[in-house]
């Protein structure tokens, strides 16, 4: 008879597949698909390249959509809008619209959204100390090992 420890769940039993990670330091899973993970689930929710910074806005005011602008000017209108459907879509943001004479759409981070913050505030730290660091990252070592190889 197996054995079974409450450390380890039934997916160590399965074999890996091209859509496994084998990364355990978060579930204690050894293995588990793409879809059960929960560092992917929280990739999907701040996937795209101006919805940490539309978090970030965020979280202290609610702002207008012009006042968003400002926060990330690099955006076009275009894609800045489609990330606050999105992040709206994931309940990460609220949209509010007036009804006074001239329309006003103010978004403002929902509880849900408010959690995100400290995970942002994290990585941000993470981004910081490497770039701060004297050495180089890893991918800029094997870069300069490449085009130098008689050093």
């Amino acid at each position: 008879m197996l054995e079974h420890s409450s450390a380890y769940s039934v997916h160590d039993l399965r074999e890996p597949t091209a859509a496994s990670s084998r990364h355990n330091f978060v579930t204690g899973v050894r293995y588990m698909l793409l879809s059960e993970c929960p560092v992917r689930a929280t990739i999907d929710v701040i996937e795209g390249k101006w919805k940490p910074i539309v978090v970030h806005a965020l979280k202290r005011d609610t702002l207008r959509f012009g006042q968003l602008r400002r926060h990330v000017p690099e955006a076009t209108q275009k894609v800045l809008t489609e990330q606050l459907r999105e992040l709206e879509r994931d309940c990460i943001i609220v949209r509010r619209t007036s009804q006074k004479p001239w329309e006003r759409v103010e978004y403002s981070l929902t509880a849900y959204g408010r959690t995100l913050v400290p995970v942002l505030t994290l990585m941000a730290r993470w981004a910081r100390a490497i770039r701060n660091s004297n050495r180089l990252d890893p991918c800029e070592q094997r870069r300069e090992a490449r085009s130098n190889p008689w050093r």
